[in-house]
C-alpha cells in the first residue's frame, strides 16, 4: 500500500451508506463484484464522488475480505426531545424497581 486514498476510501467519508452497503455484500459473498461495483457507483451517481473505477473496487473488493479494511461508521440519527424524555422515564422505571427489590434484580 502507497499510503495514498483510494477513491472508494475518500467515497467512505462523503458517502459511507454507500460504501458499508458495498462493504457488507462484499463479505456476503451473494453477488458478483461486478453487481456490487456497479451498485456501488449507481448509488455514488448524483453525489459529489465521482464514480469507482473498477480496479480500484477490485483492490478494494480484496483488502476488504482479507480483513484489512473496516466497514465505514456511519452517523446516528439525532434523538429528538420526545425520545430523550421516554429514555429518562424508562430508567426511572427502573431505578424504582431496582430500589423496591433491594438492589437485586
Amino acid at each position: 500500500m502507497t499510503g495514498w486514498l483510494s477513491s472508494i476510501q475518500i467515497a467512505a467519508d462523503t458517502e459511507p451508506e454507500a460504501v458499508a452497503w458495498a462493504h457488507d455484500e462484499v463479505l456476503a459473498q451473494t453477488k458478483t463484484h461486478d453487481a456490487i461495483h456497479r451498485g456501488l457507483n449507481e448509488r455514488l451517481a448524483g453525489t459529489s464522488v465521482p464514480p469507482v473505477s473498477r480496479s480500484a473496487f477490485y483492490r478494494w473488493a480484496l483488502r476488504v475480505r482479507a480483513g484489512e479494511i473496516r466497514r465505514p461508521m456511519l452517523a446516528l440519527a439525532p434523538i429528538s426531545s420526545n425520545d430523550l424524555a421516554d429514555i429518562a422515564k424508562q430508567l426511572r422505571t427502573l431505578a424504582d424497581r431496582i430500589e423496591k427489590c433491594g438492589g437485586t434484580t
